[in-house]
């Protein structure tokens, strides 16, 4: 049994057990029970949360009326969390979303430097914004969302996970190459991760390690 069969599995007990069960007290039950692959302990809670609350939505699966705890939950107050190639936060209460716009803020480099050599800095901006405001919510990056998933918990907000990433069945393949030291201590970085990016320098093996990471990340769910 797989580790999404694991918590899969727990969440039903524990729906079972708490017939009134919010989703968030499922989530508090069971977060710390089963953890996905990886170190990156918000990465792992975004995941959760969300299959919790896709097994909680179905009532009939754990025999709770529709309509029973619904005065535990302001539905007015939950924020929508997609993950999708990008994050879409929707719902936000003013505090966080001011909170979020500060973490996703920075200097521009390039402008500090040109300001510096006393260039002209015309074309550039002072500082670089990296979300975006649209109808649908607020757009982030998805390499912030672990970022983003603690910030917004920890303000309180309640959260609805969408989870819409690609999920594929998983390939057999086989890595039959040999990493040299430095490349088994990147990769093992690597592999912490739900995502992220690996920077190395020419020479260094980066096909290589990528190819190893591939094979390790297919054979995960078998």
């Amino acid at each position: 049994m797989n580790h999404r069969s694991k918590i899969v599995t727990k969440v039903e007990e524990t729906c079972v057990v708490c017939k009134e069960a919010t989703i968030e007290q499922v989530f508090r039950e069971t977060r710390h029970e089963y953890g996905l692959p990886g170190e990156d302990r918000s990465q792992v809670d975004i995941t959760f949360y969300g299959m919790c609350e896709k097994f909680i939505e179905k009532d009939d699966a754990w025999g709770r009326n529709p309509q029973a705890g619904k005065h535990q939950t302001n539905m007015d107050k939950i924020m929508e969390f997609t993950l999708d190639s990008k994050v879409i936060l929707k719902g936000l209460r003013s505090g966080t979303e001011r909170q979020i716009r500060k973490l996703l803020t920075t200097q521009n480099p390039k402008f500090l430097e040109a300001k510096k050599m006393d260039r002209w800095t015309g074309n550039l901006k002072p500082v670089l914004k990296f979300y975006r405001n649209t109808p649908d919510g607020l757009i982030c990056p998805r390499g912030a969302a672990a970022k983003l998933f603690g910030l917004c918990r920890g303000c309180g907000e309640i959260i609805r996970v969408i989870d819409n990433r690609l999920e594929l069945d998983p390939v057999d393949f086989h890595f039959h190459g040999e990493l040299r030291p430095l490349q088994a201590d990147a990769v093992a970085e690597v592999m912490k991760r739900d995502h992220g990016t690996l920077s190395a320098p020419t020479g260094s093996g980066k096909t290589c390690m990528g190819l190893f990471i591939i094979a390790q990340r297919m054979l995960r769910f078998k």
